[in-house]
């Protein structure tokens, strides 16, 4: 399905496999210049590689969400290899774990003490 994205540029995040590899091809098949961007760099060469043998145009640029200047850099080489970004789509699969709160498990707290 072509959703019409000739001619622009998208930047996919956590693009080595799943949602953001399918997202990352589903640009590419609908005429967008991607960059494909994961810390996964084998997984985003491999999506890269896809793309690109599907007929699509496509760059891997190593990325980890977390690190500001690795996200400064995703963008700047968006805009170095194609001139500029249209779009961005984020589909890092970094989660964050934490204890959680047990008082949360016994229910909601009231809305007003009385």
């Amino acid at each position: 399905m072509n959703y019409g994205f000739d001619g622009k540029v998208a930047l996919v995040t956590g693009a080595s496999g799943g949602i953001g590899r399918a997202s990352a091809i589903a640009f590419a098949a609908s005429g967008a210049r991607v960059v494909v961007s994961d810390v996964n760099e084998a997984g985003g060469s491999e999506t890269v590689d896809m793309i690109v043998a599907a007929g699509g145009q496509a760059v891997f640029q190593r990325c980890d969400v977390a690190n500001a200047g690795d996200v400064k850099a995703l963008v700047q080489r968006a805009v170095s290899e194609y001139g500029r970004l249209d779009c961005a789509l984020t589909m890092p699969a970094s989660t964050i774990w934490a204890p959680m709160n047990m008082k949360m498990m016994s229910g909601p707290a009231p809305l007003a003490s009385t």
